[in-house]
């Protein structure tokens, strides 16, 4: 991915937004242009907080920008070179971090009264069990769930929604798959799920679930139709 493009589009949305009036007594605001480059300045500012880099140095982004304007500096393909390799290693390094922290979590988990752990590393708990039939990887079952990232924020719950899941089993993420095997009409189990039992690099669009995440599951298993 080209990212220095991705930062001129976002010096480039900027241009559409209303003008401000700064709130500190520092500097003025005294015309279009001024307001034009401080609210670039805030939209640039915006998007690296999102992205979780306010560790860099704003006094070298404008020195950036200040040296590209005056025709100076690094070419673009050292520009986005750079840009390309320390965005994947942040990512890396973070990713490693969470897979980590993730892990160890899992452990303590694992450890607790009344939780198993089966050999591909699936986590669960028996909070009610069933009586009806146990699915197979090809039969459609009927189930409500509530799916949390490991902090326990909410990512989507049928429950929720008031309406159950239908789906044929082997539809489900590999940690579904075989944790409803596992599960008799009726019953309700907690699944901790490990980031590859789970949607590993791609998590759907949109979910608010970040790329290798060990998920949370309640599930409870309606009915099974063979």
């Amino acid at each position: 991915m080209k990212y220095f493009l991705i930062i001129a589009g976002l010096m480039m949305a900027a241009v559409g937004c209303k003008t401000g009036q700064d709130t500190s007594a520092s500097f003025a605001l005294n015309n279009d242009v001024d307001s034009l480059s401080f609210a670039i300045g805030q939209s640039i500012g915006s998007n690296l907080g999102r992205q979780d880099m306010t560790d860099l140095d704003p006094d070298l982004i404008a020195h950036g920008i200040r040296t590209n304007l005056a025709g100076e500096g690094w070419d673009e393909m050292a520009v986005q070179a750079t840009i390309e390799t320390m965005l994947r290693e942040r990512q890396e390094r973070a990713m490693a971090e969470r897979i980590e922290t993730e892990t160890a979590f899992l452990d303590s988990v694992a450890a607790l009264p009344g939780v198993i752990t089966t050999e591909s590393g699936l986590v669960y708990q028996v909070l009610q069990e069933g009586t009806g039939a146990s699915p197979l990887a090809t039969d459609e079952v009927e189930a409500h769930y509530h799916g949390m990232l490991l902090n326990g924020e909410v990512f989507d719950s049928s429950v929720d929604k008031g309406r159950p899941i239908v789906l044929a089993v082997n539809r489900f993420i590999p940690g579904w798959i075989e944790g409803l095997q596992l599960m008799k009409e009726g019953a309700k189990y907690k699944f901790w799920i490990p980031e590859d039992l789970a949607y590993g690099a791609r998590p759907p669009q949109g979910s608010g679930i970040p790329p290798n995440s060990a998920l949370i599951f309640e599930l409870e298993l309606l009915k099974v139709n063979p």
